[in-house]
């Protein structure tokens, strides 16, 4: 192989890896973008108020209190406080008060971090609905066609006009009901599971797309303006001369919507902080026409942790016997009542012995006769 040869292979080598360096360099930085899914339909004011509606619901749910399983831990720690006094056995008892001396740490630690989500996620639907009823109310605005009632005056302005006709109507309020949620039929937002884990963007209106539809008005004139003195129904017109001099002002059917591009707006990182949701600057003068304040309570509720309590039903004498927390009441119950207490080695042999030793014997000894407290 000749030098030449070998410094263009080399050359060619260098080349793929700085090129493969270079990509590799762009995708830390830029950082992965991913939207969820649902708000992937809002293109309008419609599916707008859907899917603010939408998310608003499944926080609501997904943030409630875990009432059946901290029932149901309190419930087991009231059992083996109960099995615990009964017991004539020291060791069988110091080991039965850690079990409920764990199982009521839990569900307090528990309780407390499903008060602080569910807290969490009554600020994001509180602001999320009330977008929704902004959107639906924008929505329902509606200007019927040929409506209202018309006053005839002098002529104003500069230069002078002959007459001043004007115009007075009162807009509708009516949801469109092909609008209405439907998860049965239709492509809309409801029927996309919200799926809100490791994403970082939602789509919503901008600003300028969150305003009622335009309203229409045509000036229709004919004739000699500066005899008209009358007026009836959404018509200016001479009294005398009805079909020769008016000025008619008509309003247009309000029409369909047409879909428009919405903005993505970011649940994570916000505010330049490097993670999380940082601080919101003049939070309380945000209203839910400002996309900030969604995402910022979007944000916060997502890094709020889930409360995760324990099943006490599911605990095996290996885990329990090797727990520190469940090691530390044995041992410290056993010295309070006047017991030696051994080696960490023996004292997770004991625990495996009275919990167990077979992981079904916990469930026979501390589960099936506590039916009662299930």
């Amino acid at each position: 192989m000749s030098r030449q040869t070998q410094c263009t292979l080399a050359a060619a080598a260098h080349s793929r890896c700085c090129f493969v360096l270079a990509l590799l360099l762009t995708s830390i930085h830029t950082g992965h973008t991913s939207v969820e899914p649902s708000s992937e339909k809002v293109n309008s004011l419609c599916t707008e108020s859907k899917y603010t509606r939408h998310l608003a619901k499944h926080i609501e749910t997904d943030g409630a209190l875990p009432e059946a399983s901290l029932h149901k831990l309190r419930s087991y720690a009231s059992g083996w406080l109960v099995l615990a006094v009964a017991e004539t056995d020291i060791k069988r008892a110091a080991a039965t008060y850690a079990l409920e001396i764990k199982a009521t740490e839990n569900a307090k630690n528990a309780e407390q971090a499903a008060q602080a989500k569910q807290r969490a996620a009554r600020q994001a639907t509180t602001v999320l609905l009330a977008r929704s009823s902004i959107a639906t109310a924008l929505l329902a605005t509606t200007v019927k066609e040929k409506t209202g009632s018309t006053t005839t005056a002098a002529g104003a302005g500069a230069p002078t006009a002959d007459k001043s006709c004007t115009l007075s109507f009162k807009p509708t309020t009516a949801y469109p009901e092909t609008c209405k949620d439907d998860i049965s039929a239709g492509d809309g937002p409801e029927k996309v599971p919200i799926q809100l884990s490791g994403k970082t963007q939602i789509k919503l209106l901008s600003t300028q797309h969150l305003a009622a539809r335009k309203i229409t008005v045509t000036a229709q004139t004919k004739g000699t303006q500066n005899t008209i003195n009358a007026q009836t129904g959404h018509e200016c017109r001479n009294n005398g001369g009805a079909t020769s001099d008016f000025i008619r002002m008509e309003t247009a059917a309000t029409a369909d919507e047409t879909p428009v591009t919405p903005a993505d707006v970011s649940i994570e990182k916000l505010n330049n902080a490097p993670s999380g949701c940082g601080t919101l600057k003049d939070r309380n003068k945000k209203t839910a026409f400002d996309n900030e304040l969604l995402a910022q309570a979007i944000c916060e509720y997502i890094q709020t942790p889930k409360a995760q309590p324990a099943d006490p039903t599911q605990h095996t004498p290996g885990t329990l016997s090797t727990d520190n927390e469940i090691q530390n009441q044995y041992t410290a119950y056993l010295a309070a009542a006047g017991v030696k207490v051994t080696d960490k080695k023996t004292v997770e042999s004991e625990l495996k012995s009275l919990y167990g030793p077979e992981p079904g014997n916990f469930n026979d000894k501390f589960v099936k006769n506590w039916k009662i407290w299930k």
